[in-house]
């Protein structure tokens, strides 16, 4: 038989901390799987930084002249839509560097390297804007 272990939580409608039994086994299967949730969280970001890297600069030329005309929100948006298929292209060639188990997170390489993408480059559009000294009509 096994031992159980209990652990305090605070739970419920009355806010009244309760406690649960665990036996020890689940908690000693609890730590695997959060060091590896961990590890993938770790490397996902790693590898959607690698990703957003390689895109930056051929995304950049597909939007630097639009982006001074538009506002942030609409920014955003063009900024995504216009990134979509050169991170598609390096999450691609990320996976045929590093092997066929990253496809299992490519999804995730996505949304997460073009998210970094859009944030990137709409902040250096603010920036920018921000520096620009404004003319005066006469």
């Amino acid at each position: 038989m096994h031992r159980r272990t209990t652990v305090p939580v605070v739970a419920g409608e009355s806010g009244q901390a309760r406690r649960l039994s665990y036996e020890r086994k689940d908690l000693a299967m609890l730590w695997p799987q959060r060091i590896t949730q961990w590890l993938v969280s770790d490397r996902l970001a790693e590898m959607a930084e690698r990703v957003a890297g390689r895109s930056r600069l051929a995304v950049w030329q597909r939007v630097a002249d639009k982006l001074v005309v538009l506002g942030p929100t609409e920014a955003r948006g063009y900024v995504r839509v216009r990134a979509v298929a050169v991170v598609h292209a390096e999450t691609d060639r990320l996976i045929a560097q590093e092997g066929f188990r990253v496809s299992r997170i490519r999804a995730r390489i996505i949304e997460s390297a073009t998210q970094s993408l859009v944030e990137t480059i709409v902040a250096q559009i603010q920036q920018r804007r921000t520096a620009q000294p404004r003319r005066h009509a006469a």
